[in-house]
């Protein structure tokens, strides 16, 4: 009987195909007044202001004060550092004022 002869197949390496990518030249979006936004910040409103004038006349109070005095400024900068909200600030201290 004759031996049976085995032989390996070689194999041999795939070809790689690279793909290429073409760039297009995109020009630069246009900025309109819409797309622009700045980051505003949210202005407090008056009932935010309101109660930190009475926290404060509460505080005042339990420490035996006989008055506070609360500067339109600090208070600005205290519970909105950077926002444009003055009016709102002076009418919530006007209307926390106590008479007599």
């Amino acid at each position: 009987m004759p031996a049976k002869k085995t032989t390996t197949k070689a194999t041999t390496p795939k070809k790689v195909v690279k793909k290429t990518t073409t760039t297009k030249k995109v020009a630069p979006k246009k900025t309109t007044k819409k797309a622009v936004k700045k980051s505003a910040v949210e202005k407090q409103s008056l009932q935010k202001y309101i109660d930190v004038i009475n926290w404060k006349k509460w505080e005042a109070h339990h420490m035996a004060q006989l008055y506070i005095e609360v500067n339109a400024n600090d208070l600005l900068t205290e519970i909105e550092a950077g926002a444009d909200n003055l009016d709102t600030c002076c009418k919530a201290i006007l209307e926390c004022m106590l008479e007599g």
